[in-house]
């Protein structure tokens, strides 16, 4: 009994005598191998077609079923065609190489919430309440900070496009032979990319305004949205090249404008620099005295 006794005394000193660090790894390696074997059984099963099958035809009719509830959604946020619309004229649909869907976009803002909502209510409550906002809206920002970007640097392109386009029109050419010159000469990828679905289109369909209508909801650009409305104009009166001057003045006058405002963002920025400067010259110099004016008083 005794023996027994001290037996069991060995095992619990043993164990209080344990690193609790110690104990940690090993319940970190025995949830690793639970989680090995799980995925392992997993992998088995979805190998088998029939389970294969059942969990894609499950997950396609979730899909569909989410959809749909989106198509008949009257709140504009969620609504499925609304935001079809936003992710093709922010350009998410371009970044992404058209494989984005409104619905993996709600996804995607639904997962930063949660990412930063935890991350918030790790430092603090009121963190917690208001970060899930800054996540759920982060996508939108960079789409619209991109699509500025864009916008900016599709400029010289459009402007381009603008005298193609007047040239073209004055000599009598069709305008789906101007459309296909306009891919020819822009530079912008983004803007590439979509007069080559456009001509396509066009080539396809063989409607020249629907497949303008589709192009211009490809941008929140107004001087593209001005140039499809003018191209229509144009197929309907054969008048055009007016309009192409007095669009590609306004264009080149903004272009003007904003290389103003660059200048005059540099010299701020210049000056800014400076002051900052100076100041950090005079605070480094007033150290240095009272440094020497207090150890001279010390002595």
């Amino acid at each position: 009994m005794e023996s027994i006794e001290t037996v069991l005394n060995n095992i619990k000193a043993f164990v209080y005598g344990i690193n609790s660090q110690y104990v940690g790894y090993v319940v970190l390696a025995f949830m690793l191998i639970i989680i090995g074997i799980f995925g392992i059984l997993t992998n088995n099963m979805m190998k088998s077609e029939e389970v294969n099958a059942k969990t894609t035809a499950l997950a396609d009719t979730s899909r569909q079923m989410i959809t749909n509830s989106m198509k008949k959604s009257l709140i504009k946020a969620f609504n499925y065609n609304e935001l079809e619309l936003y992710i093709n004229r922010t350009g998410l649909k371009y970044m992404t190489n058209e494989k984005l869907t409104p619905l993996t976009y709600t996804m995607f803002k639904i997962i930063f919430a949660i990412l930063f909502m935890i991350i918030g209510f790790q430092n603090s409550i009121m963190l917690g309440l208001l970060l899930p906002l800054v996540g759920y809206f982060m996508l939108d920002i960079i789409a619209d900070i991109s699509n500025r970007s864009d916008n900016v640097n599709m400029l010289e392109d459009i402007k381009t496009v603008y005298d193609v386009l007047r040239i073209q029109t004055k000599a009598g050419v069709y305008i789906a032979s101007v459309i296909t010159d306009c891919y020819l000469v822009v530079q912008n990828k983004r803007l590439k990319k979509a007069f080559l679905r456009l001509t396509s289109n066009i080539a396809a369909k063989n409607d020249i305004e629907t497949s303008l209508d589709e192009f211009r909801n490809r941008f929140d650009n107004e001087y593209i949205n001005t140039l499809v409305v003018v191209i229509k104009q144009s197929m309907e009166t054969g008048q055009a090249a007016k309009s192409f001057d007095d669009i590609r003045a306004q264009i080149t006058d903004i272009e003007v404008a904003m290389i103003e405002a660059e200048k005059n963002r540099i010299r701020t920025m210049i000056i800014v620099c400076q002051v900052l400067l100076y100041v950090s010259i005079i605070a480094v110099s007033l150290f240095v005295a009272v440094e020497a004016l207090s150890s001279g008083l010390k002595f």
